[in-house]
């Protein structure tokens, strides 16, 4: 049986979890050829351990050793049901999204509060990015989060959206939010067709002069 890999993980951080959380699955998925094709939920915890203690190097808190002291001593007490090797990577994978939990929450609330929409980004990719980082931010109430939306739109056309939603209750936004995204992409896309227009305006109004001189 050959020697399962990591995928090079550089760095070591929360954004390396995801990845290695899939790697781990297929992982362990590819071991069922060596127990006659066994169900993934049917691999043995030896398969889960072997994969785990190729990763990481050993001097981590993410080495199994670890993995296996904490998960006896979650059992202990308990009468749980026959473990198979899917249980020890799934409760791997959760320790990992422990650990990193202040340091991913951290980083989603510093991306949160530099979003802003810009030239290149249409007001429904602002709230698509927003959304990404919203399961992260720490009790962010939906008032807020659909307040912050506005403000963050592009300053020509806060103005057009706030007139055209200030009519219903701020508490409303956050459940018409959806709503308010597709009226911010009609005012940006106005806005974009009318600065377009006035550069072809302005270019044909210099060659006009360039012509009478």
């Amino acid at each position: 049986m050959s020697k399962l890999l990591f995928k090079p993980m550089d760095p070591w951080d929360h954004q390396s979890v995801p990845p290695l959380s899939k790697h781990l699955r297929e992982q362990l998925n590819g071991t069922r050829k060596y127990h006659g094709n066994c169900a993934y939920e049917a691999v043995p915890v030896s398969e889960a351990l072997r994969i785990i203690d190729s990763g990481p190097d050993v001097n981590t808190a993410y080495h199994f050793w670890t993995v296996v002291e904490r998960l006896s001593k979650k059992l202990q007490g308990q009468q749980p049901a026959p473990m198979c090797g899917h249980h020890v990577i799934d409760f791997y994978i959760k320790l990992l999204h422990d650990h990193f939990a202040l340091d991913r929450a951290s980083f989603y609330e510093d991306r949160y509060n530099g979003l802003q929409q810009t030239e290149d980004k249409t007001p429904s990719q602002l709230l698509a990015d927003m959304r990404q980082c919203e399961p992260h931010l720490h009790a962010m109430p939906p008032d807020k989060f659909a307040m912050d939306f506005v403000h963050k739109l592009h300053h020509k056309i806060v103005p057009n959206v706030k007139n055209r939603w200030d009519i219903i209750a701020v508490t409303d936004w956050y459940g018409r939010i959806s709503d308010i995204a597709k009226d911010a992409d009609i005012a940006w896309d106005n806005y974009r067709r009318e600065q377009h227009r006035r550069h072809h305006a302005r270019q044909h109004w210099r060659r006009a002069q360039q012509l009478l001189r």
